[in-house]
């Protein structure tokens, strides 16, 4: 099963997945390279990866050693294996990410044209918006327009927009820049470094940008190492940059239903060949199993948010040593964890036992009743400290009103409601249309004589007669001759050559073809009853073997015949190779095909619900009527989740 799903990733691939100029490129290069391979876990110990850093990995690609096999420019995958001591490959890499500060306005827009690749920014796919968004993020940064916490800026910074809104801008900073999840800037790069090498990368940005690729189990893939402008279909650069592409085919039975990137890389070809394309295909016999793979009932509740954490500028009576921004950061931390833990129990009360639980990724659901759920719990927490309420007070550091000891709490309600659609679609399907031959054998024949030799005999007679015969299913014609001997009445004389005689049909006791014909014994009687030179032979023919009687072939001038009159007892013989079935070689088809198929698929709705929530000074506990607004926005959650629960009934 897992061959035949890799052979069809490869067939999706060549045939669907590439655009005719890409798929001739692939044909055209020398340097295009098949490798077949296998995804499996990995048993070994710690490995070298990046910058001196060992770890295990949990999973590897085991790639054949030997290249896959091409016919005109194309791989033949059908017998492919792994072969004697396969190559085994973890999948660590160094994520990408720009560091707006000290990288050059270039490597941003590398980063950026990386991200073309992925879903973040699909809906600004072009290399013009990369180059525009580089120089804007460069000058900001160099002018020192981008804050060092990015959610500090309540609107998208001038000179940005590019960027879209301010959503966009955060996605942006936090997913392709070092900027963490809470928004704070961190190092690409060691002060005086060059920043071209692993070796001069900061600890802080190997530990959250050194990843394994962890491929879902039971699909097959497409490794691609190929220049990016093949990619995007655009012409080729002046300096060639080169990608690796993981391209994951996911079935629904034996046929492909869904394709996508799911891990998208720069990489360094040595020689920089332009035309250089490295592909192995292979199967994931082991995995990553995704955390929501779980059986899902009809109706699936997800609650995801995060809580942001606030203090007021104003601090009194800190030490010397002590820095009030500092001092301020920590409380709203404290107030962001208080609220998520507090919103948790009210929660878990009000859902009468359900549970809030989160994955890694801090996107919280609430699992039906009964249903298996993890143990941890919580939403993702923002602390600011006094970064915004200062701006808040244009600068005042005494500012210290109620609205800003806040705690903002964001939650998102989604409802997935499980059921089926009917897909209709058009199909390019391109098929191996195998050898097809006519059916040649039949009883239905015909036979027609012509002249040749008239070798005298005395005694014994001998003949010789040249014929041809005809397959009457299929028109084909094949010469003939008869040869034989028997006892014979005198000699005919000479006569003139009048050409082929005229068809006589015959049928055989069964079907026959020509090879049947050829060495088998046969019948000729014939008789003078002419005189001089333009005396008539009449002749008989049979196949008694084949069940054919002998038959009446006609009128010949004296002379066609070596034996004026007789009976010959001989062989047929056809001349040169008997013919055979006419066949259409083997050939491939495209078909467009109307398909129609029963697709599982999700409605969704979402519901967003807030609240603000207040800190009396310095205090990082709700009061009592704070509690209680908080009490009332986690029935709200539940409120929300249970309609839900009710769309399934």
């Amino acid at each position: 099963m897992s061959r035949d799903k890799t052979n069809e990733a490869v067939r999706f691939f060549l045939d669907e997945w590439v655009t005719a100029e890409q798929r001739q490129a692939l044909v055209d290069s020398p340097h295009t390279l098949y490798q077949w391979g296998v995804y499996s876990k990995y048993t070994g110990g710690p490995i070298d990866a990046v910058a001196g850093r060992r770890l295990t990995p949990n999973f590897h690609l085991r790639l054949s050693r030997d290249p896959i096999p091409r016919q005109a420019g194309f791989p033949v995958t059908a017998d492919a294996t792994l072969g004697v001591d396969p190559v085994s490959t973890p999948l660590f890499f160094v994520r990408r990410v720009a560091d707006p500060i000290q990288d050059s306005e270039e490597e941003i827009r590398q980063t950026l044209l990386s991200g073309l690749f992925h879903g973040s920014l699909a809906a600004q796919r072009s290399e013009e918006w990369a180059a525009q968004a580089a120089a804007a993020i460069h000058g900001a940064a160099s002018s020192g327009t981008l804050s060092q916490n990015v959610f500090t800026h309540t609107a998208v910074p001038d000179g940005l927009e590019v960027l879209g809104d301010r959503d966009q801008f955060f996605e942006l900073m936090t997913n392709w820049f070092t900027f963490t999840w809470e928004g704070n800037y961190y190092s690409r790069w060691e002060s005086g470094s060059t920043g071209t090498s692993a070796d001069e990368l900061t600890s802080d940005y190997l530990d959250r940008n050194l990843l394994e690729v962890q491929l879902r189990d039971d699909c097959a893939y497409a490794r691609i190492v190929a220049p990016q402008h093949w990619f995007l279909g655009t012409a080729r650069p002046a300096t060639v940059a080169f990608r690796e592409v993981y391209l994951q085919f996911s079935f629904e039975g034996d046929r492909i239903d869904h394709v996508e990137i799911v891990h998208s890389v720069g990489v360094d070809v040595p020689g920089n060949t332009a035309d250089y394309y490295d592909i192995s295909f292979f199967y994931a016999e082991d995995g990553f199993v995704p955390p929501h793979t779980r059986e899902l009932t009809p109706v699936t509740t997800y609650v995801s948010g995060f809580v942001v954490g606030h203090a007021s500028p104003r601090w009194d009576h800190h030490r010397r040593d002590e820095d009030p921004q500092q001092l301020n950061l920590a409380l709203s931390r404290r107030r962001a964890d208080h609220v998520s833990a507090m919103l948790q129990e009210l929660i878990n009360a009000a859902g009468h036992g359900d549970t809030l639980v989160c994955d890694l990724v801090n996107a919280c659901y609430i699992p039906p009743v009964g249903s298996d759920g993890d143990e941890t719990s919580g939403m993702a927490l923002v602390a600011l400290g006094d970064q915004v309420t200062r701006v808040e007070a244009g600068g005042d550091e005494n500012a210290d009103a109620e609205s800003m000891r806040r705690a903002e709490i964001s939650v998102v309600v989604t409802h997935q409601v499980a059921t089926q659609q009917t897909l209709d679609y058009t199909e390019t399907v391109r098929y191996r249309i195998p050898e097809e031959c006519e059916p040649n054998e039949t009883r239905r024949w015909a036979v027609a004589i012509s002249v040749s030799g008239g070798a005298g005999h005395a005694g014994i007679g001998g003949a010789f007669a040249l014929g041809k015969l005809k397959n009457r299913l299929t028109g084909q014609t094949a010469q003939g001759a008869f040869t034989g001997g028997g006892p014979g009445i005198g000699l005919a004389s000479p006569g003139a050559d009048p050409g082929w005689g005229d068809w006589t049909n015959f049928t055989t006791a069964y079907g026959c073809t020509f090879e049947d014909f050829d060495v088998t014994d046969a019948v000729l009687i014939s008789a003078s009853v002419g005189i001089a030179i333009f005396g008539v032979s009449v002749a008989w023919l049979g196949f008694p073997t084949l069940g054919v009687s002998p038959m009446w072939i006609g009128d010949f001038n004296m002379g066609t015949f070596g034996a004026d009159a007789g009976v010959n007892w001989g062989a047929w013989n056809v001349i040169g190779d008997p013919p055979g079935p006419r066949c259409s070689p083997e050939r491939w088809e495209s078909r467009e095909e109307s398909r129609q198929i029963q697709s599982p698929f999700r409605l969704e709705g979402t519901e967003q619900l807030t609240l603000t929530v207040t800190f009396d000074t310095g205090e990082d506990e709700l009061a009592g009527d704070q509690q209680e607004a908080l009490q009332n926005f986690a029935q709200q959650i539940v409120a929300a989740y249970q309609q839900g629960q009710a769309l399934a009934q």
